[in-house]
């Protein structure tokens, strides 16, 4: 189902603002991927470390040590050095601004966005 939203920066920091933590990271992932970035938020669980250290248990304890990582955190990512960061606070990984800017400049990349005209009305 697509999310109508006004074409302005405004209005689609207002809608990012609203979402759910999951729902702002699946968006910011979606923007990762696109933008080929390195700042893919991960949840903090088996399947990330089965996916990224599999079989490779020393490389995930230098990812922990020299990293800024705690057990309890429900994210994870890897910063600019490939050590393991986590928080249970997303938000503070993601730039809004810069994501709205993304989804303005490129809709079609964010599956469930439609953005609409200033004098549009939706359905």
């Amino acid at each position: 189902m697509k999310n109508y939203i006004k074409n302005n920066t405004e209005a689609v920091e207002e809608y990012l603002s609203g979402l759910t933590s999951l729902e702002l990271v699946d968006m910011w992932n979606e923007y990762a991927r696109e933008h080929n970035s390195d700042r893919e938020i991960f949840s903090n669980d088996e399947d990330f470390f089965n996916t990224y250290f599999d079989n490779r248990v020393m490389d995930a304890v230098r990812a922990i040590f020299y990293g800024d990582y705690n057990y309890s955190h429900e994210f994870v990512m890897f910063n600019g050095y490939a050590n393991l960061e986590t928080t249970s606070s997303p938000e503070e990984w993601i730039d809004i601004s810069e994501l709205a800017q993304a989804i303005i400049d490129n809709p079609g990349d964010f599956y469930d966005i439609e953005l609409e005209d200033e004098d549009e009305e939706t359905e």
